[in-house]
């Protein structure tokens, strides 16, 4: 059953942190390393996703189960060996199946790797530009993230 506050649409109490190892001046080594890390795995995800992408929306349209799947295997993938990721308040989270949002408070641009560790099936709202980017944005986009065109208002 659902806690009072998420009934109410409180806050659960779930985070997710990296944890950093090392030394401070080690972050800029480990940064550089994580991102040549991350683009090296973008090759095989992204031919395994184009590969699986028609048979997934043929046979399972609206989830895409494999492709997020394949998304949560690549982040864990990238952070594993540079980062510890620590999930707080696992008691207080809902049965996957059940509908929820999780809200990242963008401190790094580690919240979407860190949100991954969670095992649950979700969806990221980003901008579409995201999208466009080589190898990343179209694994975004073949794994159904949701695309938010920004308009200038002003």
């Amino acid at each position: 059953l659902p806690t009072p506050a998420a009934s109410k649409g409180g806050f659960l109490g779930l985070m997710t942190r990296l944890v950093t190892p090392g030394p401070k001046g080690a972050s800029t080594r480990r940064a550089v390393l994580f991102y040549a890390w991350t683009l090296l795995l973008a090759f095989p995800f992204t031919f395994l996703m184009l590969f699986l992408y028609i048979p997934s929306l043929i046979f399972d349209r609206h989830k895409r189960s494999v492709l997020q799947w394949l998304s949560m295997v690549w982040a864990k993938m990238s952070t594993r060996p540079f980062f510890k990721t620590e999930i707080v308040g696992t008691e207080n989270m809902l049965k996957p199946e059940t509908p929820v949002v999780y809200v990242a408070n963008h401190q790094s641009f580690l919240d979407i790797y860190s949100m991954m560790w969670m095992n649950r099936a979700m969806r990221f709202v980003s901008k579409t530009s995201v999208f466009f980017f080589p190898l990343v944005g179209w694994c975004v986009f073949m794994a159904g993230h949701i695309g938010l065109r920004r308009q200038d208002l002003g």
